[in-house]
């Protein structure tokens, strides 16, 4: 009785909230949807008068850029970098003017069954014009200045270290590119060898302007340009050219409707939260040098063990494990400022599909999403497994959440002003730690007839953002991949995190395989284990831990530890 009390008054505290939340959203729309639409209103008039005066000036030579999202992430601050990196790593030695042959046939003038050629860009400058952000032809445009070998590993008795390149070539690579060319390299260490393994490998180290694209349009280009098929049968884990097919008419109308009602709430919410955030991973002093790690290997069948027992998303059980290491850090690095110990706040990058075509373009979003690190001051989520349950519900929330689509909404509406605009709204923005997880293959792949042992990527550090992570699948494993600047983390912590984070992985695949049995009865649920057995008092149809709630009840100790109770 007192629990359907409590549900009761449980759901008309939520109403109460929600309706309160939509007045003022309403309220805020009529004050600031009339301002912004004037405001763009303006802003494409003056785009037209740059446009004119360009194409006077410069011909069809300089172009104002169009997508809006593009020059967000354009955006340079002192001592951040925009640029990101992904690594492949091949079990062939690539011979570097076969490869830039291949990457002016195949990349550069790669022309679609429509006639179009979606990588033109990569012949393009991104600079700034008459205040705006344009695109400049290159005229002068050689693939010997794009294409080419460390400098100094060309020599066929020179092996790079797996240190070599964490400690200097990375770092070096992780710089910002000037205006002379366009911002893109492929950079190729015709020798590498990692410390675990036996014989050498070569490696190839796509850097770009984030401007240029997003992670899945460099994905998109490897698979379009450099498998027989143009990545038709390409075992993508998610091919970001498909519709998930998961979402029905209907709820997509609900969601459309719930941004429209609670948008600008919603924004003001944002910026406010943004401001108060405290973190380790934020600081005024960014020293501008960068360390970068990765960790071990990691068994994709460590990820099958979790989901097996726990139907949890791979996204959740990653942060989970993360939550763990970031508590771990804390307690071996201890920082003046770090926050809330029991959660951290990290900016989850989710890519926005399907994608309607090849073109490179950055269409993904960044939200704000709470990690819980597993604080002893928080009984809730204090084990591996009631952390994960709270991670997968607030991660299941996501996907109704209108700051997914709104933040990407800003993007592409902020990023057509003036670059000073830009600037100054993007100086005190972004988030202490980043997160992107990319799943790249299910299985072994060959780009240009050369196999690829593995794969990494690292992310760039924007604005007010410390540490960036990126978790890498291919084949039959997977590895988190980490830059921090010095100010936030010394390279030896940097080091802890990811050996941690791998190690919080493990344990939480372990203690979910702990429970062998699960059954059913009809008022109770009994999980046996050979050292536990959980009891609730619901009657559920059936067990889905990805969404079910973790909730304490004194009693249920077996036979001296207390377990949290599934309910």
């Amino acid at each position: 009785m007192a629990k359907m009390a409590y549900k009761v008054l449980h759901v008309i505290k939520s109403s109460f909230i929600l309706s309160l939340e939509i007045l003022v959203s309403i309220l805020l729309s009529v004050l600031i949807v009339p301002v912004g639409l004037l405001f763009a209103l303006i802003n494409e008039l003056i785009r037209v008068g740059v446009s004119a005066i360009l194409r006077v000036q410069h011909g069809s030579k300089i172009s104002l850029a169009s997508e809006g999202a593009d020059n967000i992430w354009a955006y340079k601050k002192s001592n951040n970098a925009r640029i990101c990196l992904s690594l492949l790593f091949c079990a062939n030695e690539i011979e570097i003017s076969r490869h830039r042959k291949l990457y002016m046939t195949a990349v550069l003038n790669h022309t679609t069954k429509h006639g179009r050629k979606p990588y033109d860009k990569l012949k393009k400058i991104l600079i700034t014009r008459l205040g705006y952000h344009c695109h400049q032809q290159d005229e002068t445009f050689d693939i010997q200045n794009h294409v080419k070998y460390y400098p100094g590993t060309e020599a066929s008795d020179v092996i790079v270290s797996e240190s070599q390149l964490m400690s200097d070539i990375l770092p070096t690579l992780f710089n910002d590119m000037d205006e002379s060319k366009p911002q893109w390299e492929e950079i190729v260490i015709p020798r590498f060898k990692k410390e675990s393994s036996s014989s050498p490998c070569s490696v190839r180290i796509f850097r770009y302007n984030h401007g240029y694209m997003d992670g899945a349009s460099n994905l998109l280009l490897w698979t379009a340009c450099m498998t027989e098929d143009q990545g038709t049968s390409f075992p993508y884990p998610v091919n970001p050219l498909l519709h998930s097919g998961r979402v029905s008419k209907c709820q997509r109308f609900l969601y459309d409707l719930s941004c429209v009602i609670l948008g600008a709430f919603t924004m003001v919410k944002s910026v406010i939260n943004a401001g108060r955030l405290r973190s380790r991973f934020v600081t005024i002093n960014y020293t501008g040098k960068r360390h970068f790690g990765w960790s071990e290997s990691i068994s994709v069948d460590v990820l099958r063990k979790i989901k097996n027992t726990c139907k949890a998303s791979v996204p959740s059980m990653l942060a989970t494990a993360m939550g763990g290491a970031f508590r771990k850090l804390n307690e071996k690095f201890p920082h003046a400022v770090y926050g809330n110990p029991e959660e951290i706040i990290i900016g989850l990058v989710s890519a926005l599909v399907p994608y309607p075509n090849h073109d490179l373009r950055n269409q993904f979003t960044v939200v704000h999403f709470p990690v819980h690190t597993g604080s002893t001051e928080n009984v809730k989520t204090r084990s591996n497994i009631q952390r994960l349950h709270v991670i997968n519900q607030n991660m299941a929330r996501i996907g109704r959440d209108p700051m997914v689509y709104l933040n990407y909404f800003m993007f592409k509406y902020f990023g057509r002003f003036p670059s000073c605009l830009i600037q100054a709204m993007m100086e005190n923005g972004g988030l202490p730690v980043v997160f992107s997880n990319v799943p790249m293959s299910t299985e072994v792949v060959e780009f240009w007839g050369n196999p690829v042992i593995t794969a990494a990527g690292w992310p760039p550090l924007l604005t007010n953002t410390g540490l960036g992570i990126v978790t890498m699948r291919y084949a039959d494993h997977m590895r988190f991949c980490a830059v921090a600047d010095e100010a936030c983390l010394s390279p030896e912590a940097v080091d802890y995190f990811l050996k941690q984070v791998a190690i919080e992985l493990k344990d939480l695949a372990d203690e979910c395989s702990a429970f062998e049995t699960v059954i059913h009865k009809r008022d109770s649920i009994i999980m046996a284990s050979n050292d536990v057995v959980l009891n609730s008092y619901t009657n559920p149809k059936d067990i889905n831990i990805s969404t079910v709630t973790m909730d304490f009840r004194r009693g249920s100790i077996v036979p001296s530890q207390i377990i949290d109770v599934i309910e």
